[in-house]
């Protein structure tokens, strides 16, 4: 019988625990009342569970029954936590099962002996995420320690002779080695051996190894290895992230009792002086800062979330993530190792010192280097990890925070030599220590530091630049053989803001400034922005008592700033030259073919250089149109999956394009209903502060139900919508795409008209010619 899992994840119970009454009240009993307690679908966070517990910091009691098969009688049965924060301790039955000590790491605990086989069963949860000196994270840290079960919850039946482990190195040379932790369980002593099978790319075997045999007591366990050659490896790199299947099957005698797949990449990360070499070549490593933060789910999984979060920063020039301060999700890391972008794994050892307890105590040097260690051994076999941080911004002012970060870095080299172990330290200009490190991680704001961070005087952002240089020049005069990686820098802003302290304007430019001068040192292997998304933070009185970080390119919903396209410019440019190549660049050795048009169309601009002799359409009787409310997000993600050929809606795209501010949607965004209250269309009198450099309306997103389509609805929600924009804008844009002609026709009778910017823009709107004969098309406004 092979492994099995049953998710547990689902509707539980919860009930909060203010005042800690759950232990003394026998909270965890089979028979506990619990009726009445609140229902919470797991995976969740405090501030989940009730209205009222944002910020929460307490404990938090959940529940739930879950059914045990009779046939896993005699079999390992295990509860897998695949991440708490911040402790937990768990009933099965009302027994203790065990206690969960770290955060966001998973954690196995054995319940065979407790669980009823063909059986209902109570599973009941504490956790508690109240701060603690002694322990990792501790008392002070920099994001929102939101508690509850973060992660899945499952159960799992294996034979009591198993596999604990499987951990493997894949060079760039094709050297291939598979380490396989077994243990037994069985009342008897076993031999064993493994066979390991490795699956290229395209589905072919390409090297098939068996173990040596060993003899396991019972109770006891062995190491099994398996070494071996894949010629003509197909190497993993950002721009060919290739995956190799690992197959692995313990066998006993001729029986296979269990069995693992992992899958992993041929490559080899190394330094050589000042620089980062990736299978043997120089890399300049461009990327962000990234939160395990969502809107919807705050610390919980949200695939569809991360899933664009990479896409995007994949698309805009990154070839690196910094997985900040804490152990992500696996799915973040299997994401990785299909996008091509290169990783840094953390444990959450944040600000250790910053308070009045001993920096470096027994508890909490106990914590990191278990944290360490596990988090090593689940992540260890993704080839786009490539970084172990230790630390974040310690106190290396204190010799015994200095002693810390060096015994976890050789703690890591040890578990790990594959892979490159460093600190992030905001201490290095003019201190800090990386005498152990491979890569010296330094976080820096030359532009903030200039004024200090209270955002009382907007900073000199354009002399950041040499501040930069000089500062990173001076540091490599310490360490003249390591890479420098400069694993923060950045700016605020808050959407929609231009000027001051968090105008998106400011905010580009610091990230352009900043940049350049990083790119001035010549011992710098990368540059990452600190950070990715907004993202909620602890509440404190720091820059005005605001409940959420301003640091993100984009929002928190995923709306692009000015940040990011700043970054996104300079970004393209840097891999460009990185490449050597002209990312504009054609060659002229051999003429290049017209690309084909894409199945959704070439994207297209159109602009409407004045506001006057708006045609004026109403709605069929019984139609009405008005402003969208907070609420209406389901009816336009609704309206848009039914009316959209090309492309998927995510449920949070309209937040992500048009942001939380609800006055602004009642105004600019439109929903029509038709005579039964059904909503069947939409379309947005949105703005641009800086569109061709001057402030633009935009008619944005319109869709109508295909059922509705021919009704007359889209001529009455353009004449709104232009209405709307001329009591606020001079001029108005749109984008669309050349397969749209139907909407394309309808924008010309409207008064739009192509805008042409490149050769590119002439070859598209040449293809709509094709298609549709208007004299608006020969009117184009050409930049």
């Amino acid at each position: 019988m092979a492994r099995h899992s049953i998710d547990l994840c689902g509707v539980w119970r919860f009930q909060p625990d203010v005042y800690g009454q759950g232990r003394s009240g026998n909270w965890f009993a089979e028979d506990f009342d619990r009726r009445f307690w609140l229902e919470a679908a797991v995976p969740i966070t405090f501030d989940r569970c009730h209205v009222d517990l944002p910020n929460y910091e307490g404990r938090g009691w959940f529940a739930t029954r879950f059914d045990v098969p009779a046939d896993w009688r005699g079999r390992r049965v295990t509860l897998r936590f695949e991440g708490i924060c911040a402790r937990a301790s768990v009933w099965v039955n009302g027994k203790a099962a065990g206690d969960i000590p770290d955060s966001y790491l998973p954690f196995d605990l054995s319940v065979g002996e407790l669980v009823e086989y063909g059986k209902s069963n109570m599973l009941v949860v504490e956790v508690d995420n109240r701060r603690r000196k002694d322990e990792v994270p501790g008392e002070c840290y920099g994001w929102r320690p939101v508690g509850g079960i973060l992660r899945e919850v499952v159960l799992t039946s294996s034979d009591p002779l198993r596999i604990e482990q499987v951990a493997t190195t894949a060079a760039a040379d094709g050297a291939f080695t598979a380490t396989i932790e077994v243990a037994n369980a069985r009342a008897s002593g076993e031999r064993v051996s493994c066979e390991v099978l490795v699956i290229a790319p395209d589905g072919k075997d390409v090297l098939r190894r068996t173990s040596a045999v060993a003899a396991i007591a019972a109770g006891g366990g062995a190491t099994l290895e398996v070494k071996g050659t894949v010629s003509a490896a197909a190497l993993w790199s950002p721009q060919s992230p290739e995956l190799y299947s690992v197959q692995v099957r313990l066998l006993s005698g001729a029986e296979c009792v269990d069995e693992r797949a992992v899958r992993v990449g041929f490559r080899t990360i190394a330094t050589q002086g000042t620089k980062l070499t990736l299978n043997g070549k120089p890399i300049f490593l461009t990327g962000y800062n990234r939160h395990e933060d969502s809107p919807r789910t705050d610390m919980c999984p949200d695939r569809e979330t991360t899933r664009r979060d990479l896409e995007m920063m994949k698309s805009a020039g990154c070839n690196f993530i910094r997985l900040c301060h804490y152990p992500h999700h696996p799915f973040e890391l299997d994401l990785c190792d299909e996008m091509g972008l290169l990783a840094m794994g953390e444990i959450p050892l944040y600000w250790a010192g910053t308070t009045s307890e001993e920096p470096a105590s027994e508890a909490i040097a106990a914590a990191a280097g278990r944290q360490l260690d596990r988090m090593i051994r689940r992540d260890r076999n993704h080839p786009s990890v490539i970084f172990w941080s230790v630390s974040n911004e310690t106190m290396e002012g204190k010799p015994a925070v200095v002693e810390l970060n060096r015994k976890l870095i050789d703690q890591a080299k040890g578990a790990d030599p594959t892979r490159l172990a460093v600190h992030v330290s905001n201490c290095w200009n003019g201190g800090g220590d990386f005498a152990n490190d491979d890569v010296c991680c330094l976080n820096g704001y030359p532009t903030w530091g200039a004024v200090g961070w209270g955002g009382q005087t907007v900073p000199d952002h354009a002399g950041a630049t040499a501040r930069f240089a000089k500062d990173l020049e001076t540091f490599h005069q310490r360490y003249p053989g390591k890479p420098l990686l400069i694993s923060e820098f950045g700016g605020t802003s808050l959407g929609g803001v231009t000027g001051g302290f968090l105008g998106e304007d400011v905010h580009a430019a610091v990230i352009t400034s900043e940049l350049a001068g990083i790119r001035q040192c010549a011992h710098a292997c990368g540059a990452t922005i600190w950070c990715w998304a907004d993202h909620t933070w602890p509440g404190n009185t720091w820059m005005a008592n605001m409940h959420i970080s301003p640091f993100g390119a984009v929002t928190r919903t995923r709306r692009a700033k000015a940040a990011f396209y700043a970054a996104q410019k300079a970004f393209v440019a840097i891999q460009s030259q990185e490449h050597g190549r002209d990312a504009h660049a054609t060659t002229t050795a051999q003429p290049q073919a017209a690309p084909e048009e894409p199945v959704a169309g070439w994207g297209v601009m159109m602009v409407r250089l004045h506001m006057n002799d708006i045609p004026q359409a109403i709605l069929p009787e019984g139609y009405t149109l008005r402003g969208m409310r907070s609420g209406d997000q389901a009816l336009w993600v609704d309206i848009w999956r039914d009316a959209e050929p090309f492309f998927p809606i995510g449920e949070d795209l309209f937040e992500a394009q048009f942001g939380l501010d609800t006055a602004l949607w009642n105004r600019r965004c439109l929903l029509v209903f038709d005579p039964r209250g059904l909503a069947v269309a939409t379309t947005s009198a949105w703005c641009n502060r800086n569109f061709l450099g001057q402030d633009y309306g935009q008619i944005h997103w319109v869709a109508t139900r295909r059922a509705y389509q021919g009704k007359g609805l889209a001529k009455a929600m353009m004449t709104e919508a232009c209405n709307r924009l001329a009591q606020w804008h001079t001029k108005a844009f749109l984008a669309t795409q050349t397969k749209r002609v139907g909407a394309i026709r309808l924008y010309l009778d409207y008064g739009f008209v192509p805008l042409i910017q490149s050769a590119d823009d002439e070859r598209a709107w040449n293809a709509v010619r094709q298609n549709l004969a208007h004299a608006g098309l020969d009117r184009a406004y050409r930049v």
